[in-house]
């Protein structure tokens, strides 16, 4: 089943969440952020590189570490831009080389990643709308944009076409919001071959390699490992459906009630809710996650240049919006739930290592090995 991090991912690979990409993506050894980390006690994250068992802020956005490129990095998406200039030279388009060293935006992560868990949730929720620079600003820094919008409406499609490929025709959001199951081969297909990405896929994989792109999860069949998945979905349910965690989850949702969001009956819906009403206003539609059947079959995509037409007055709405139910949702998380969950969690994890632990060391050692996807 593809779950909501991955309709993320197919949705924020075609450039939509292109910064929030470039500042999680990196490696995890700058200073960790105020929140405690809380995969960093799990006995399982040192096998799966997370905890299946995060929650809101607190296991989420804020309990990442802040990124900043290294000079390798930077050698690296320099010569990925030089070589996209050359690229759409050679297909009759300027082009000017911009790499993180040269965007501005980036320290607005810095500062909200600094920020203790409560102090997050208060200025930036969850971090979806409230990060992201959908809107663009009054100006933006990439200098391609400015070339790009000085083109006929004509020309703008060629642009796009030679730097995206053909992420731009299968994938735009006028054309079709969600691609089926049966479809996420053909995406996955586009982003894993450079001949078909354009300009920057064709420059990305020849300095990063093959596997560059690629939104494909961990082959269950090939690598074998649907038996390990299978007993850790089964550890998942034994987790939420101690008595335990049911109480704390009671307690939760009253809490929550009396803040007033009483529709809510577990933390991650907080946050789904946000996710949902943020691609509802960028055009890519919705997570789902409402509908068993539309989480399994939609994969939420977007326009690769990330210039959707977005209303400023109802982006506003939903940053207050957001801000105001993580406030809550972390408040009562961190008072009735989230200790609960993860001692809970920690307990169940060590008697699933102690059981399984040759198996996860071999899936720790194919993750290392392949570079594939957790």
């Amino acid at each position: 089943m593809m779950d909501r991090r991955i309709r993320r991912s197919a949705w924020a690979v075609l450039g939509v969440t292109g910064v929030m990409l470039a500042g999680c993506s990196g490696d995890d050894s700058g200073p960790s952020t105020g929140a405690q980390d809380e995969s960093s006690d799990s006995p399982l994250a040192q096998y799966l590189g997370h905890t299946p068992f995060g929650n809101g802020i607190q296991g989420g956005f804020v309990s990442a570490t802040s990124w900043e490129p290294s000079d390798e990095e930077l050698q690296n998406e320099r010569r990925v831009q030089e070589l996209t200039a050359q690229c759409m030279r050679d297909e009759g388009f300027e082009y000017v080389p911009v790499t993180f060293d040269m965007e501005s935006g980036s320290s607005i992560f810095d500062e909200a990643y600094a920020l203790e868990p409560a102090e997050f949730a208060e200025k930036y929720g969850y971090g979806v709308s409230t990060l992201m620079n959908v809107d663009g600003g009054d100006e933006s820094d990439d200098p391609n944009d400015a070339i790009r919008s000085d083109l006929s409406e004509a020309a703008q499609q060629a642009y796009d076409e030679a730097l995206w490929g053909e992420m731009v025709t299968l994938f735009s959001p006028s054309d079709r919001e969600t691609i089926s199951d049966e479809d996420f081969d053909e995406l996955n297909d586009v982003m894993s071959d450079p001949e078909r990405q354009g300009c920057s896929g064709q420059a990305a994989h020849e300095v990063h390699g093959e596997s560059f792109g690629s939104i494909d999860m961990v082959e269950d069949d090939d690598a074998g490992f649907n038996g390990l998945w299978d007993d850790l979905s089964a550890l998942f349910n034994r987790v939420m459906g101690d008595p335990r965690v049911e109480d704390a989850l009671d307690a939760w949702r009253t809490c929550m009630a009396e803040a007033g969001y009483p529709d809510f009956t577990a933390p991650d819906e907080a946050e789904n809710d946000v996710w949902d009403r943020f691609m509802a206003l960028t055009g890519g539609g919705g997570t789902g996650d409402d509908d068993d059947e539309a989480t399994d079959s939609a994969v939420v995509v977007g326009t690769p240049d990330g210039n959707a037409d977005i209303d400023p007055e109802a982006l506003s709405e939903l940053q207050d919006y957001e801000v105001e139910l993580a406030t809550a949702e972390f408040a009562c998380s961190n008072e009735h739930y989230n200790d609960v969950l993860t001692e809970v969690s920690h307990q169940m994890e060590q008697e699933f290592v102690n059981a399984n632990q040759a198996e996860l060391e071999r899936y720790r050692d194919w993750l290392a090995e392949s570079g594939g996807n957790g």
